[in-house]
């Protein structure tokens, strides 16, 4: 029952006409591709959205004094220098949003806040 001599079967031998079949099915299904159009995909018609009214600019603000609380390791000066609100200068609330970002990009801080922005004084 032992087979003596063990012969090697190849895909050529098995299907010989196999990869001319598959390189046309693959041209095939390429050209099919190109001239078909996809049918999940529907134009969607375009909407004109109405106009949205002009947000009310906001009063200019200005910074009136900067107070730091709560520091524990860091200098005042320290902690001023994060950020890039200064007494005198006009801010908004992106400023503010930017500054409390800055200061926990650091990773110095465990908890930030800003308060007063609605008077100028402003409280880290």
């Amino acid at each position: 029952m032992f087979l003596k001599r063990r012969e090697r079967v190849t895909a050529n031998r098995v299907f010989p006409k196999g990869r001319k079949l598959c390189a046309l099915l693959l041209a095939g299904s390429m050209i099919g591709g190109f001239a078909a159009p996809a049918l999940a995909q529907q134009p969607v018609p375009l909407q004109v959205a109405p106009p949205v009214a002009a947000l009310p600019a906001q009063p200019a603000r200005t910074v009136q004094s900067l107070t730091v609380q709560g520091n524990q390791r860091l200098e005042i000066e320290t902690v001023l220098s994060y950020i890039s609100l200064r007494v005198g200068e006009p801010y908004d609330n992106e400023l503010l949003d930017q500054a409390l970002r800055d200061l926990l990009a650091t990773e110095l801080f465990a908890d930030v806040q800003i308060a007063g922005a609605d008077t100028g004084n402003l409280l880290i």
